[in-house]
């Protein structure tokens, strides 16, 4: 009797082996597509943030340029005008 309930006990736990181990490689190969699908996710970020930080870039120094374009034109504006009223001072 003893050898019997040996044996069930031991295909049992042969066979709550197996299931665990099924159970392992299934969640590794999920494990795996997890890894794989972050890794691209966290590739296409970094992409993103460099591309935001060109283009912060970018617009600073179109701004800079847009503001030193329109202080230059001030100050033509500003000359053209000036010359102007020396002119028609002179001819008053």
């Amino acid at each position: 009797m003893q050898r019997d309930e040996i044996n069930r006990v031991i295909i049992r736990e042969e066979e709550e082996k197996a299931k665990i181990q099924n159970d392992l490689r299934v969640l590794q190969e999920k494990l795996n597509r997890i890894n794989e699908s972050l890794s691209r996710k966290v590739h296409t970020k970094q992409e993103y943030e460099k591309t935001l930080h060109e283009t912060e870039q970018a617009y600073s120094k179109v701004s800079a340029l847009s503001l030193a374009a329109n202080a230059l034109d001030f100050r033509i504006f500003t000359n053209i005008i000036t010359r102007t009223q020396e002119r028609k001072r002179q001819f008053d």
